[in-house]
C-alpha cells in the first residue's frame, strides 16, 4: 500500500471519528434539552397536593416548566399555575436542596403589582408601556409577526425583587400583604424602543420623584436600556439608585 493511500485512510478514519463524536455530542445535547414526562407528571402530582394544603383561593395548574438552561435555582421541573383571584401566574416546585415544596406566588404577585403601580408615571414620561404581566401573553405566541406588531413602539416594564429576601419574610400566601408594607428595593428595568436621548436622565428622575411622593416605591433601582426592533442597542444603560 502506497504512503498516499495510508495517509488517506488515516485522515479518513480521524475525520469519521470526529464526525461520530460531534454527532454524539449533538444527540446528547438534544436529549438534555427534552423534558422527561415522568418528571413532569411527578411535579404536577406534588404541586396538586401542595396547592390543596396551602391555598384557600382557586389555583389552577396549566403547564409545566423544564429549566433545561439552568435559569432557576433549586429546581429543574416546576408546575405553572394560575391564581384565579389575583390573576397571578407563578411556579410550584420541589426544592432540590431541601426536598420541600415551594412556590413563587408572593414574589410574582408583588413584581406584577410594582410594575402596574409604576406604569402611569413611566407612560407620562416616556410613552405607551406594557408591564411584564401584559408582555407575557404576547411573547408566548408562536406568531413572530404578531409579536412584532403588538410590541412595536411599546416600552417594556419589568420589576424584579430579591427572591431570598421575600422568602425570608415567610408570609402566608392567603394573606400576602401589600409590597409597600415592607422595606423592599426592587429593580425596575425599562426597555425603550429607540436610542438614548439627553432628556432621559431628567425624565427618570421625575419618575422616581413621583414614585416616592405617591408611596409606590421608597427605594430601588431604575435601569433603562434601549432597543431597535426587539434587538438591544449597544448603548450605555441609564441607571438610577434611590
Amino acid at each position: 500500500m502506497s504512503k498516499i493511500k495510508k495517509l488517506v485512510i488515516i485522515v479518513g478514519t480521524i475525520f469519521a471519528v470526529l464526525l461520530l463524536a460531534i454527532g454524539l455530542l449533538i444527540f446528547s445535547f438534544i436529549l438534555d434539552m427534552r423534558s422527561d414526562s415522568k418528571e413532569e407528571k411527578k411535579v404536577i402530582t406534588l404541586a396538586k397536593e401542595y396547592i390543596d394544603k396551602t391555598f384557600q383561593d382557586k389555583v389552577t395548574i396549566f403547564d409545566t416548566l423544564y429549566d433545561n438552561m439552568g435559569n432557576f435555582n433549586g429546581f429543574e421541573y416546576a408546575a405553572k399555575v394560575h391564581h384565579e383571584k389575583t390573576g397571578t401566574e407563578f411556579l410550584v416546585y420541589q426544592n432540590s436542596e431541601t426536598n420541600e415544596m415551594e412556590d413563587t406566588f408572593i414574589i410574582d404577585k408583588w413584581e406584577n403589582d410594582i410594575a402596574k403601580a409604576i406604569k402611569p408615571s413611566i407612560e407620562k414620561a416616556f410613552g405607551k408601556s406594557l408591564t411584564n404581566k401584559e408582555v407575557k401573553p404576547i411573547i408566548d405566541s408562536d406568531d413572530y409577526d404578531e409579536i412584532r406588531d403588538k410590541m412595536k413602539d411599546n416600552i417594556e416594564i419589568n420589576a424584579y425583587l430579591e427572591e431570598e429576601f421575600v422568602k425570608a419574610l415567610k408570609l402566608n400566601p392567603n394573606h400576602p400583604n401589600n409590597y409597600t408594607d415592607f422595606e423592599l428595593s426592587p429593580t425596575i428595568r425599562i426597555t425603550i424602543p429607540r436610542h438614548q436621548e439627553k432628556k432621559d436622565e431628567a425624565l427618570i428622575n421625575e419618575v422616581i420623584q413621583s414614585a416616592q411622593a405617591y408611596n409606590i416605591l421608597k427605594h430601588g433601582t431604575f435601569i433603562i436600556d434601549y432597543s431597535d426592533g426587539g434587538v438591544p442597542l449597544e448603548e450605555n444603560e441609564l441607571r438610577r439608585d434611590f
